[in-house]
């Protein structure tokens, strides 16, 4: 694999599937740059993986430039929120619009301060953790799905815009896992919020039905697209079920 000696940003990098993905890129070689706000987290991940610590919170814009200053050959934009829980018209229209802030934005803005180099050195990856909550619907958890579709159909523009500039853009659906968001509302108790107990409930059914996806199948499909073997899948929507040497032959 090609990941040994690039710089791997990667955001909400303190904890759950991020930590992981950190985790499985260093391993590999790549020399990290972890974002995320926690810091005391961030150094725990940093002294397990050496790479660089910088703060980042993705619903503040001052702070995301900063944070992915210098060299950064691929960026996992896998920070994000969840938003509120509930029927679309009865959670707050400020909670609403704030996981679409993080999510969307905070992608946006990412992608905004990385391109630049990468388009200089012809050269870079960027990755968007998105879910298939983008591609169907998930009542009760509006935000969510409507900024994980955004974030789809933006990558799909810029890799249309970075067509043949050397950059890659891909949104990635690692699947159901028993760590990130679906692990902390899997693992949570029974609440007095129905919505949540609806969700609960129904990861649960997800899990013992089979569907949840094993946390090394979705890194080992990751580092596929790290390394550079699905640059030319560029724009697509890939998954951790996707085999990726296939659609690469079938592209060609």
């Amino acid at each position: 694999m090609l990941v040994r000696g690039l710089t791997v940003a990667v955001t909400g990098a303190n904890r759950g599937l991020g930590r992981a993905i950190a985790e499985r890129a260093a391993d590999a070689g790549a020399d990290l740059l972890l974002l995320g706000r926690d810091l005391d987290a961030l150094r725990g991940v940093a002294a397990a993986t050496g790479g660089e610590v910088r703060y980042l919170d993705l619903a503040d814009p001052a702070t995301i430039g900063p944070a992915l200053s210098g060299r950064v050959d691929v960026l996992v934009n896998n920070g994000g929120v969840t938003g509120p829980i509930g029927p679309s018209w009865e959670v707050a229209d400020r909670d609403w619009w704030e996981a679409m802030e993080v999510n969307v934005r905070g992608t946006v803005q990412a992608c905004h301060a990385v391109l630049p180099g990468m388009l200089a050195r012809h050269s870079g990856r960027v990755i968007n953790i998105v879910s298939n909550a983008g591609r169907l619907t998930w009542p009760s958890v509006s935000s969510y799905s409507v900024s994980k579709a955004a974030v789809i159909k933006f990558t799909e523009n810029v890799a249309e815009e970075l067509r043949n500039r050397g950059v890659s853009v891909f949104s990635f659906h690692p699947g159901l896992l028993d760590i990130g968001m679906a692990g902390g509302h899997l693992n949570e108790r029974r609440s007095t919020d129905p919505w949540r107990n609806q969700i609960r409930i129904w990861l649960r059914m997800e899990r013992k039905a089979g569907r949840f996806t094993p946390l090394s199948q979705a890194l080992e499909t990751l580092l596929l697209l790290l390394d550079g073997t699905a640059d030319p899948l560029s724009g697509s929507y890939l998954t951790a079920d996707d085999d990726i040497a296939a659609l690469v032959k079938e592209k060609s």
